[in-house]
């Protein structure tokens, strides 16, 4: 019964997973773990469990195209996405925060139902619905390019915010910019709801100036949307101050 029942999990995830997605299970004496690999990626989710187990390795590949919604947020919530080695440094049963520079894709995928959600209910003509499997590749590509950083907030082990940071330098490339021009800008940053109010916000933002300092740049810049008040509450009682109105003007 041991080795069917880790056969039938796997056929019936597999069903759902986009074309060329390999599956594998292993299970050994002291963990049990399920890792999904898109193409040539990195495996953006995996599973670790503590179980007495008899070791079996299997991959199964679907030929399916497309990922059915509902089971992507079941995959979501059942899968602890990290990369190998990510919580090696973690103690679970801690209590204590952790905020540490990582830039696994799977992780800021997950947070970022947090800030994307409220977004796209209050401007649905400009994004698109929050799709877990869409947006870990996108940060994927994001997250490999020059400067890019993330940084998640751990409690007790669990992600529960994220910021995702842009190091951009000048370097001449502007003719109209300061040659020595030079800041990080914050993309994304978001804490889960069901821990708002507990200083994170506010502990991000110092590891945020830490990184800053760091790596030589002396200003941050980020964008908010007029309307969220309290996030603009938040930014200002941080430091920050309004230097630039993006305006614009719908055309019939």
């Amino acid at each position: 019964m041991k080795k069917i029942l880790p056969l039938l999990i796997l056929s019936i995830i597999s069903h759902y997973l986009p074309a060329q997605t390999a599956l594998s299970f292993h299970a050994g004496p002291n963990q049990i773990q399920i890792v999904s690999k898109y193409g040539d990626n990195y495996p953006y989710a995996e599973t670790k469990l503590d179980a007495p187990a008899g070791l079996l390795t299997t991959s199964i590949k679907k030929r399916r195209t497309g990922i059915k919604k509902r089971f992507s947020r079941f995959l979501e919530h059942c899968l602890f996405f990290t990369t190998p080695g990510t919580m090696s440094d973690a103690d679970p049963h801690s209590g204590k925060l952790q905020i540490r520079q990582e830039n696994n894709a799977a992780v800021l995928a997950r947070l970022n139902r947090h800030v994307h959600t409220p977004h796209y209910e209050r401007h649905p003509d400009r994004y698109a619905p929050y799709d877990f499997g869409r947006f870990a590749g996108w940060y994927e590509t994001v997250l490999a390019k020059e400067g890019a950083c993330g940084l998640v907030a751990y409690l007790e082990g669990e992600p529960v915010g994220y910021a995702l940071l842009f190091h951009k330098k000048n370097n001449g490339a502007h003719a109209m910019l300061a040659e020595d021009y030079e800041y990080v800008h914050v993309e994304e940053m978001a804490v889960a709801a069901d821990h708002q109010g507990k200083g994170i916000g506010k502990q991000l933002m110092q590891h945020i100036r830490a990184f800053c300092r760091e790596n030589g740049a002396r200003r941050v810049q980020l964008s908010v949307w007029l309307d969220n008040e309290a996030a603009k509450s938040f930014y200002e009682r941080e430091g920050f101050e309004g230097y630039l109105l993006y305006m614009e003007m719908a055309l019939e």
